[in-house]
């Protein structure tokens, strides 16, 4: 169990080892045990960046995933799942927004990146939305007992 993480941002006061922790339990709670993730914190015009350069999306987003067990070369690494990018000044909106704490909304946002990694999408069906939901919650309280705050 391998998680790079790389800190490009200054809008947050990130405890590294802390997500770190995080992030080994989220791939426990997803039997990945032997899975490779590698974490990119960024600003809103970075991330801007990255949607509009891979989704020719031209705005703002709170996360995004790069996954390595999907495309044409599926299992060339096995346990390489791929990349999760996080907009730190956007996690912080929206946690101000709903009255949560920061490290709350990225836990989350780090969840919903890494079940995309592992397949898992929203996007294309309401049942694929509503198993995605019911899996965040699931890692989300099991995160939340072990690492975080009440």
């Amino acid at each position: 169990m391998n998680i790079y993480i790389e800190n490009d941002q200054t809008a947050v006061d990130l405890d590294i080892p802390l997500i770190e922790n995080i992030c080994k339990s989220i791939l426990l709670a997803m039997n990945r045990e032997e899975g490779e993730v590698g974490l990119l914190f960024i600003d809103n015009k970075g991330i801007r960046v990255l949607n509009k350069e891979f989704r020719n999306i031209d705005k703002v987003t709170d996360v995004l995933s790069f996954s390595q067990i999907e495309g044409d070369f599926p299992n060339l690494t096995p346990n390489l799942l791929g990349d999760v990018v996080i907009s730190t000044e956007k996690a912080k909106e929206q946690a101000a927004e709903r009255g949560e704490k920061t490290v709350d909304e990225i836990t989350f946002l780090i969840i919903h990146g890494m079940l995309h990694l592992v397949g898992f999408d929203h996007l294309d069906s309401q049942e694929g939305k509503e198993a995605m939901r019911k899996k965040e919650k699931e890692i989300f309280a099991i995160i939340k007992e072990k690492h975080l705050e009440a």
